[in-house]
């Protein structure tokens, strides 16, 4: 059994591919599995990687390729590295990502010395202009991740995870749901009492300037549409399993966010109606000015926008 599977999902990375690649294949942790999904990409990305390859013998017994016929979405491929993923611990890649050379090795080795479901590593935002570090709040117990609220990115690129783990548990990503696709699926594994680690000094390269990836079309309506709708079924898997969602307040968070989105004159029967359950937290947070709240609680006592919509105007009057 290798020591650490790295699943990476491949479509319309040619341009990122190969400084992908070598990071995987130069890591310092030699026994791994590297299982790379061909989701149907329309480009050469797949001959790329056959040409790094042939640059690593080494590695070639270690190397899965699995070409699908036609894109299936990066939900779907997720869960086919979920269910076929056979290290002792499993991580993803994205194609247009890279990894520092000792990353996978330091997160094996806490895990191993900690006895630890879940390692978490830090990671850097590479952006056109800068790189900024982004240091992962720390916890010990996967729950606390989920209670806590702070700004978590449930990633499962940040996170190496028990194999077992992952295989017990039956859990798998939202298919069809391509944006929040790890959300969805942590927000539920991470409700399981697992033990997590923190690793810091090696890190994780979150490249900000692939213009064709998921996460730069976030603001989009389809790409918000799908987030709230993984969203909603986390909700309706509390709901079953009866777990608060008043204490899931990472996930408030984001729902937060998701119908703050809408918080603007035109849009706010779109912000009144979505998420309702997010009032009472977003009222409790102490950042927040006292106006604010008042107009947040009121609109949503009297299900009407008008409250928000004096906030709103009276505060541009301000400006």
């Amino acid at each position: 059994m290798p020591k650490v599977t790295c699943a990476v999902a491949i479509y319309g990375a040619e341009k990122y591919i190969e400084k992908c690649a070598r990071s995987l294949f130069e890591q310092t942790l030699e026994d791994m599995e590297f299982f790379f999904i061909n989701d149907g990409t329309p480009d050469n990305s797949m001959g790329v990687l056959n040409r790094v390859i042939l640059d690593y013998p080494e590695r070639s017994g270690q190397i899965k390729i699995l070409n699908l016929s036609v894109n299936q979405g990066q939900a779907a491929v997720r869960n086919i590295c979920l269910e076929n993923a056979s290290g002792e611990y499993l991580i993803f890649c994205d194609p247009d990502d890279w990894v520092d050379k000792t990353l996978y090795k330091t997160m094996y080795d806490a895990a191993k010395e900690s006895n630890a479901d879940v390692v978490q590593c830090d990671y850097i935002l590479e952006m056109n202009d800068c790189s900024v570090l982004q240091n992962v709040n720390q916890y010990k117990n996967s729950i606390d991740i989920l209670k806590s609220g702070s700004f978590y990115s449930l990633s499962l690129c940040f996170h190496l995870i028990k194999n077992s783990v992952v295989k017990e548990s039956g859990l798998r990503t939202f298919e069809g749901l391509n944006s929040g696709e790890d959300l969805g699926y942590l927000g539920r594994l991470f409700t399981l009492p697992l033990t997590v680690t923190h690793v810091s000094g090696t890190v994780y390269h979150y490249n900000k300037t692939n213009e064709g990836s998921a996460t730069a079309h976030f603001h989009e309506d389809k790409t918000k549409a799908m987030l709230q709708d993984c969203l909603r079924l986390l909700k309706e898997y509390y709901a079953e399993h009866n777990i608060p969602l008043s204490e899931m307040s990472t996930i408030l968070r984001w729902m937060r966010d998701q119908k703050n989105s809408y918080l603007q004159i035109g849009l706010l029967r779109r912000w009144l109606e979505l998420f309702p359950e997010v009032c009472d937290w977003e009222c409790r947070q102490p950042a927040s000015s006292y106006f604010y709240k008042m107009a947040y609680s009121l609109s949503h006592r009297l299900h009407s926008t008008l409250p928000m919509t004096i906030f709103l105007k009276v505060n541009q009057l301000l400006r």
